[in-house]
């Protein structure tokens, strides 16, 4: 992949096999179990490759078909990524708010990290910091732990440095 990059390949090159042969799945067999699936992953690469117009469209083409399929929670929270991506933070938390009670046990603290992101974005502080110790405190993996425990700290920096609780060092003033 490195000397891909090198050569100035797009980031969708990598998957450039796997979007044809997802599109001929869709095309051959489109209302399928495999064709709507095809539909997901369709969408799963296109949102990895940072095209958020068509992953959305293929995020929804996919619940559309088949709004309680398999992948109808994760094609939701695509959705829920792109709004995030896009900026759209308080309908990105909107969403990720949705999912959180419909994920599986195991993409939850993923959920919620990504609420606390969100609401980090829209400056509410006092809820991200919530979420954040939440997931602290929970009975979850180890790197999810440290990853909000790492925005906790950063948040309360920032918060000190805001109220002036933290000041820069003294500037040696020269001699008159």
């Amino acid at each position: 992949q490195s000397a891909e990059k090198a050569d100035g390949a797009q980031p969708e090159d990598a998957y450039k096999e796997a979007l044809t042969a997802y599109q001929d799945v869709i095309v051959s067999y489109g209302d399928t179990e495999s064709g709507k699936r095809a539909v997901y992953m369709l969408g799963s690469i296109q949102l990895e490759t940072g095209k958020y117009d068509e992953a959305k469209q293929s995020f929804e083409n996919y619940l559309a078909k088949s709004p309680n399929g398999m992948l109808a929670v994760n094609a939701e929270e695509g959705l829920a990524y792109i709004l995030e991506q896009q900026q759209k933070f308080q309908e990105a938390l909107d969403a990720f708010k949705k999912l959180e009670g419909k994920a599986s046990a195991g993409r939850q603290t993923e959920i919620q990290l990504a609420i606390a992101r969100n609401y980090e974005a829209l400056k509410d502080i006092e809820n991200a910091k919530a979420i954040y110790q939440k997931i602290v405190d929970s009975n979850t993996a180890a790197s999810l732990k440290n990853k909000a425990k790492d925005r906790l700290e950063i948040l309360d920096a920032q918060q000190k440095v805001a109220l002036g609780a933290v000041t820069p060092a003294p500037q040696e003033t020269p001699a008159a």
